[in-house]
């Protein structure tokens, strides 16, 4: 627990980081277990004056906010972006730091590190950090040579893949809610999932809930009415005749 006191976690998201670029590092879609994932585009990191310390504080910080749509999960994955990302873009000191930090306060919770593109400067990052981390995390990483929204499939719903990537989520600009909505659609009856909508709903009141219960039915109601259109509409037109 001295590292959680030495990055002050407890209060880590409420702290200004206007400093930072808060599109480098965010919290992304839930994958199909319902686990969180953060996002690190790399091609949005430029070395300057902030300390290796401060810039451990605000990856750290994307995290705790990435466990926070789901604190009940077991683990999480990091989708490393580097599109566009150059030597500049490469911060050694930082990397280093990264792979002394994140796999000593946060054991076995890597899910999955999916790193792509790959070019040249990303080789060289990899080929590093092949030989500072353990056999067991190097295996979880996918790694491949663009972005693809048919693999990213195989582990995320469309509505969890960003935009750009191919699907529909927005990171940043959807309701507080919304991935509430996605783990009570896909596991109803998991109890932590019904553990996350009482804290939730502790925290924010009655409101959201009838909130996401109403956009749950219109969900569903319109799911019904595309499935029974084509009969309906027959019925209709006989009558019209």
């Amino acid at each position: 627990l001295e590292w959680r006191s030495k990055y002050e976690i407890n209060t880590i998201q409420s702290e200004d980081w206007s400093l930072f670029d808060e599109d480098e590092m965010y919290a992304s879609g839930l994958d199909l277990n319902g686990m969180p994932s953060m996002t690190w585009r790399l091609s949005k990191h430029k070395r300057s004056s902030i300390s290796v310390e401060d810039y451990m504080r605000f990856l750290i910080c994307a995290m705790e906010k990435t466990w926070s749509k789901n604190p009940y999960a077991t683990h999480m994955s990091v989708i490393c972006d580097c599109t566009d990302m150059s030597f500049t873009n490469f911060d050694i000191p930082l990397f280093y730091k990264c792979m002394e930090t994140v796999p000593e306060n946060y054991p076995d919770n890597l899910e999955h590190i999916f790193i792509f593109p790959v070019i040249w400067v990303v080789e060289q990052a990899i080929s590093l950090a092949k030989r500072v981390v353990a056999e067991e995390t190097a295996r979880k990483a996918k790694i491949w040579s663009e972005a693809s929204f048919d693999k990213l499939q195989e582990y995320f719903s469309a509505d969890q893949i960003e935009v750009r990537f191919g699907g529909s989520f927005r990171p940043n600009s959807s309701p507080a809610h919304s991935n509430l909505k996605v783990l009570l659609k896909q596991f109803p009856q998991c109890s932590e999932v019904r553990k996350i909508e009482s804290r939730l709903l502790r925290l924010r009141g009655d409101a959201m809930r009838r909130e996401v219960e109403s956009e749950v039915r219109e969900d569903e109601e319109n799911e019904s009415s595309h499935r029974g259109g084509g009969g309906g509409g027959g019925s209709q037109q006989e009558d019209d005749r």
